[in-house]
């Protein structure tokens, strides 16, 4: 996170983001995962798509008990699914 501040170059920024954001999908805070979803809603990196909807399979360590989390978790999967169907 700290490197995030300093970074200049909006590629390494993107970078930087998406790795915080992934590393914050397995917060224990509500918020914090929210904020995570959120800001992987609009990724077109693989891992993110893959991670979000890990947190949708019931049968995973990674899967989610909260129906908001899952909600936002499933609006952010369709969102990539959208990104990924222009290219």
């Amino acid at each position: 996170r700290d490197a995030l501040a300093g970074e200049d170059d909006p590629a390494v920024r993107e970078s930087l983001s998406t790795a915080i954001a992934l590393h914050d999908l397995a917060s224990s805070d509500r918020s914090v995962r929210l904020a995570a979803i959120a800001a992987l809603a609009g990724s077109t990196h693989g891992e993110a798509r893959n991670r979000l909807a890990a947190l949708l399979d019931g049968s995973g360590a990674a899967a989610e008990s909260d129906p908001e989390v899952r909600a936002a978790a499933q609006d952010a999967v369709a969102a990539i699914d959208r990104l990924r169907a222009l290219y």
